[in-house]
């Protein structure tokens, strides 16, 4: 599937920095792996690979965007870069049983460009309640393994 998106990402993406890195965020307490911090029509961006067999709606793309906002964080923390983009590339492939007269290949290649800055605070916000009730469960068993123990 890549080698056919091969063209679009050759006009779109430059200027790599990094493949498949890793970072961590002290701030946010995550850490994780990005698939490409690179340049996208020529800024700086978190560029997440995706593949699938329809064209998502951005109600699912969310997780994904909050990921990328994840990374953005990290990477400004760590290098102290601030990405303008988070980019989204899906390589969609429909029904391979099924051919498309009018797609190459049957696949079609989804470009969704987002700004970090516009879901930091809902990352911020997801991110403080996980840790919240993460706690909260520590509290409980330990409260659980005194009353037992």
């Amino acid at each position: 599937m890549i080698q056919l998106g091969l063209k679009q990402i050759d006009e779109r993406v430059d200027n790599i920095r990094g493949i498949e890195l890793g970072m961590w965020s002290d701030s946010l307490g995550l850490a994780g792996t990005s698939d490409l911090v690179a340049d996208y029509q020529g800024e700086l961006s978190i560029i997440d690979w995706k593949t699938a067999t329809y064209i998502k709606k951005e109600e699912i793309m969310l997780s994904y965007i909050l990921q990328g906002t994840a990374y953005s964080r990290m990477l400004y923390e760590l290098y102290g870069m601030i990405p303008k983009n988070i980019v989204i590339c899906s390589f969609i492939r429909f029904d391979p049983r099924k051919p498309n007269p009018f797609m190459d290949q049957d696949i079609y290649i989804d470009w969704r460009v987002y700004n970090p800055l516009d879901y930091i605070r809902r990352l911020k916000s997801i991110v403080d309640a996980f840790h919240y009730q993460r706690k909260q469960r520590e509290i409980n068993n330990s409260d659980t393994v005194d009353m037992h123990g």
